[in-house]
């Protein structure tokens, strides 16, 4: 399996704050926010996406040898979005194995093993990993989900007017997985033809849409919770208290 971490953004609230950025790289209890979100998952090429200058400046480098079979691919520039990033990894992942794209901004409630397992013994063609609850943060985006199919309606990445849970919207935990990498390709690159972008950028969930026209399974995972680690006050509280499940 090929695993895609995109990681060249900025956060103008981590950069305005006492944290140095990037985030992945703050420890939580020992443990930095990277580990958190990759663990559990032990097999598998990774690349790694990021900015040339966080790799010299934050010494992100070190931290990124730690995964074996890893790839590291640096960025002059950011790219307009998370699926952007994820598609400089192209050369790599444009084939038949599957991927597994993992946005670090995200601490999941979850066994990632079970998943893995799941989706490969269903043989869904794509999976969007997806909470019922958010222990730390605001929700900014959900994914719109049709229960009786068990299957997505509507990858829409849209911004979310208030915290409510609304009957048929999850919060989208920033986990992607597609039976090839080549659907990836193909559902990203149909995304931006058609200027699906959210925010004035391209995200992963819309391009599932893609999928779903073409009549693929596109299933949507469901964990207990999340914690989304959008801003400096988010780290902090789940610092403060850190979930059971987290301390593992």
């Amino acid at each position: 399996m090929n695993i895609v971490v995109p990681i060249a953004g900025k956060s103008k609230a981590f950069t305005r704050s006492k944290f140095k950025y990037p985030r992945y790289g703050i420890k939580i209890a020992g443990v930095t926010v990277l580990e958190r979100s990759l663990r559990g998952i032990d097999e598998g090429n990774f690349y790694f996406v990021c900015l040339n200058e966080h790799l010299e400046k934050n010494n992100l480098g070190v931290l990124l040898s730690g995964w074996k079979a890893s790839t590291v691919m640096s960025l002059n520039e950011m790219t307009r979005g998370q699926a952007s990033t994820a598609m400089c990894a192209g050369e790599y992942i444009n084939n038949d194995d599957p991927l597994l794209i993992i946005s670090p901004a995200q601490l999941i409630h979850w066994d990632a093993q079970q998943f893995i397992e799941c989706v490969e013994f269903h043989n869904v063609d794509a999976a969007v990993v997806v909470a019922e609850e958010i222990v730390v943060g605001e929700r900014s985006f959900h994914v719109d989900i049709e229960y009786r199919a068990d299957s997505i309606l509507k990858g829409s990445h849209a911004k979310s007017i208030s915290c409510d849970w609304e009957e048929g919207r999850l919060t989208d935990c920033g986990v992607y997985y597609f039976k090839y990498g080549w659907y990836f390709d193909k559902w990203c690159k149909k995304m931006m033809e058609n200027s699906n972008l959210v925010d004035n950028e391209y995200w992963v969930a819309p391009c599932m849409n893609y999928g779903i026209f073409d009549g693929k399974w596109v299933l949507p995972y469901r964990v207990p919770s999340v914690a989304l680690l959008d801003k400096p006050k988010d780290l902090r509280d789940f610092a403060k208290s850190l979930p059971k499940w987290a301390s593992l």
